[in-house]
């Protein structure tokens, strides 16, 4: 997905829209999904703020992200080679993060940080996000 955003916290609602349309559908095994299963388990936050960015996922409902972490199990095998790619571009060099493996453009202004998709889901606050960029 790209697109330019006036304001960081556009992001926010963008991000958690999507996150809510892709909880709609069935299941494996064609199951039906739960009552609640489109209520949001998770939220994530960015702000950018003294030219720091910052990007958190907040557990909403410890009850519900459980239940979601369970059903993976069918498709844990699957999952577990899989990852997700966090690309940021900035409009200055990065000065610092606190992701030890991220890589950056030959112009220093985009960041990538490649995780395991799967342990990310099932620990989605360890995906905390902090980048200070040169002034």
């Amino acid at each position: 997905m790209f697109t330019d955003f006036i304001e960081v916290s556009e992001v926010n609602d963008a991000f958690n829209a999507f996150q809510n349309a892709s909880s709609v559908g069935p299941i494996a095994g064609g199951k039906s999904l739960p009552d609640n299963a489109t209520d949001e388990t998770t939220k994530v936050n960015y702000s950018f703020k003294k030219n720091k960015f910052k990007r958190e996922t907040i557990i909403l409902n410890q009850e519900l992200f459980k239940q979601s972490i369970d059903s993976l199990s069918s498709a844990e095998m699957f999952l577990s080679s899989s990852t997700y790619t966090f690309k940021y571009h900035f409009p200055r060099r990065v000065k610092s993060t606190n992701i030890e493996e991220a890589t950056f453009s030959m112009d220093g202004k985009t960041m990538i940080h490649e995780v395991n998709f799967l342990a990310m889901m099932k620990d989605p606050k360890s995906i905390l996000i902090e980048v200070e960029l040169e002034k």
